[in-house]
């Protein structure tokens, strides 16, 4: 555990859990083995950089969510951190499985310190952003090399990486706007075109 100026984080060495909160600190954890398990109470930054480097797979208990302005997710096996009620603003990941996120409402695939976009190592990528207000706005590319991307918005899906830049390598991609009792459009900006290899 580690505690300073209000802030509380917590690692239990048995059951590899991973709660608390850094009041508005940035937090990076480095582990050589090992899967990782968001528990407890979840896990909040604030509006800080949650950096979870370690090689097993990532998972969250029901109720314990991620709360973070930034995301990265680097080294490691599959992710799946499919609570609803996840809030992050800029996603980034650079694994070697299958990688499923789901947040609260909008959500940027982008550049979190030295990782870039979204990438899986050729398996599965899903990617939800739920709600009314739950836009899917692509800042970096999502590359699933011969697996499947899907990604989901709650209202739009929108590139703004720039006019011939690729926005999605996968071997088959769903991409849905709208989903859910809400209204939305698959859209881009600034001449940019929604690519997908």
């Amino acid at each position: 555990a580690t505690s300073a100026g209000g802030a509380t984080v917590l690692l239990d060495d048995a059951t590899r859990e991973l709660s608390g909160s850094s009041g508005g600190a940035n937090v990076t954890l480095t582990s050589a083995a090992g899967n990782l398990v968001i528990g407890g109470g979840g896990m909040s930054v604030g509006a800080a950089t949650l950096t979870l480097d370690q090689p097993g797979t990532l998972t969250q208990n029901a109720g314990a969510f991620v709360t973070a302005g930034n995301l990265a997710l680097r080294t490691g096996g599959a992710v799946t951190l499919t609570q609803a009620g996840n809030d992050v603003d800029t996603l980034a990941a650079a694994r070697t499985g299958a990688i499923s996120f789901v947040d609260a409402d909008d959500l940027r695939v982008g550049t979190v310190g030295a990782t870039s976009g979204v990438v899986s190592g050729g398996s599965a990528i899903a990617l939800t952003a739920t709600g009314a207000a739950g836009d899917l706005i692509l800042d970096d590319l999502v590359n699933a090399g011969v697996a499947t991307a899907t990604l989901l918005a709650g209202r739009n899906v929108e590139s703004v990486q720039g006019a011939g830049v690729t926005d999605v390598v996968a071997a088959n991609a769903t991409i849905a706007a709208g989903v859910g009792a809400g209204t939305g459009s698959i859209g881009v900006t600034g001449g940019d075109t929604l690519e997908t290899n």
